[in-house]
């Protein structure tokens, strides 16, 4: 083995045990996944930007999936911690999708990450209750409301995919095609959308 090597390897220590804790693994991640993308969430990859072993990462996470759930937990959370006080039910929607989406365009990184990912999470599963229970307050049955809720987070997934990809475009024609597809319309679409429901 080469001397540089050896030398590299004699100086470079690891991270003490016990240093490591599931938020810092999950802040290493996130790094990971912003700069590199999904592809890059591996556990070692992940031990690689924390100094540790693959093994301190199992320590804290059974799995890579258990990870990449933590993640869109984090996220959700990060996306809908606002407290709306507003009782207008279709305000209430409209606030809340319009900062699903501002999420999504501002971490694209995510939404191939909320795709992928095989359990919703309780972050979640706390805004579709909190739209069931709005939705059901303003006289929708409890299918209607899930029904309801399904339809606007498509229909923002799909709109936050679009303006991601225009985001992306690279050259002018392209932006035009998408620039047509989104309309920079999200708001008033969905506000369109929401008036509709009843």
């Amino acid at each position: 083995m080469p001397k540089a090597l050896l030398d590299s390897k004699a100086t470079r220590t690891r991270r003490p045990r016990g240093s490591l804790s599931k938020e810092v693994i999950v802040d290493a991640a996130k790094v990971l996944l912003h700069e590199q993308g999904i592809e890059a969430l591996s556990i070692r990859k992940i031990a690689n930007v924390l100094d540790a072993g693959p093994m301190s990462i199992y320590n804290h996470f059974a799995t890579k999936h258990d990870i990449v759930f933590a993640l869109v937990e984090d996220f959700v959370a990060r996306a809908h911690q606002k407290e709306h006080s507003i009782i207008d039910w279709q305000e209430w929607l409209h606030i809340t999708f319009v900062d699903v989406f501002t999420a999504f365009t501002n971490e694209p990184e995510y939404l191939m990450l909320m795709i992928s990912s095989h359990n919703i999470g309780i972050a979640s599963k706390k805004v579709f209750d909190d739209a069931l229970v709005c939705l059901m307050g303003a006289g929708f049955s409890s299918e209607n409301a899930a029904i309801t809720f399904h339809k606007l987070l498509s229909f923002t997934l799909g709109a936050a995919m679009m303006r991601v990809n225009l985001n992306q475009a690279t050259n002018d024609s392209e932006s035009a095609v998408h620039d047509v597809m989104t309309g920079s319309q999200f708001e008033p679409s969905l506000r369109e959308i929401i008036v509709g429901l009843r």
